[in-house]
C-alpha cells in the first residue's frame, strides 16, 4: 500500500489497494511518481512521520495499521526507525506518555481496519506493543530530558 499524504482515498492499481491522497508539497526536490499512474509519491520518512507526529501524537489516533508500518520500517530500516523516533522527541513531548500509555493498557490495541493476511503475522499480533516496547527500550528515551519514569506529561490516552 502507498499512502500519499492525509485524508487517503482508496483506489486499485494493478490489482492493488493502495490509499491516495494529496496534499501541498514542495516541488523544490525532485518527485518520484508512481510508473502506472503517474502519481507523486512521498518519501517513506515522510508518510511515516505523518503517522506517528501527525495521527497519533498529535490526533491521539492509534491506527493499527500506522503501528504495523512503523514496526515493519523498525525491522526493515532501523536507522529509518531511529531518525522518527528522534524527530518526533525533537517535536512532542508526547511519545513517553504514547509508549506510557501502551504499556499500561496491557491488552492489545486495535483500532482501525484489522490487520488480515499481513506478511509478519506475528508482528502483526501487537504492533503497537511491540512498538511501545522497543521505543521504550530506545537509549535516546533515556537520555532525553523526559523519560517513562519520570515524565511529568498527562496523557491524553489516560482512562
Amino acid at each position: 500500500m502507498t499512502c500519499l499524504g492525509t485524508g487517503s482515498n482508496w483506489e486499485w492499481a494493478n490489482g492493488s489497494e493502495i490509499s491516495i491522497s494529496r496534499h501541498k508539497q514542495d516541488h523544490s526536490e525532485p518527485q518520484h511518481a508512481e510508473s502506472t499512474t503517474g502519481i507523486a509519491l512521498s518519501p517513506v520518512f515522510d508518510i511515516l512521520r505523518g503517522k506517528l507526529i501527525g495521527r497519533v501524537l498529535t490526533s491521539f489516533r492509534l491506527v493499527i495499521r500506522d503501528a504495523y508500518d512503523l514496526m515493519v520500517s523498525y525491522r526493515e530500516e532501523p536507522q529509518l526507525f531511529q531518525k522518527l523516533i528522534n524527530d518526533a522527541l525533537e517535536r512532542t513531548d508526547m511519545l513517553p506518555a504514547l509508549v506510557e500509555h501502551i504499556h499500561n493498557t496491557k491488552k492489545k490495541i486495535i483500532v482501525g481496519r484489522p490487520l488480515i493476511d499481513a506478511d509478519d503475522s506475528k508482528l502483526a499480533h501487537d504492533p503497537w506493543g511491540r512498538f511501545a516496547d522497543i521505543v521504550g527500550k530506545m537509549r535516546m528515551l533515556e537520555n532525553h530530558e523526559q523519560t517513562i519514569q519520570d515524565a511529568e506529561i498527562t496523557s491524553p490516552w489516560a482512562r
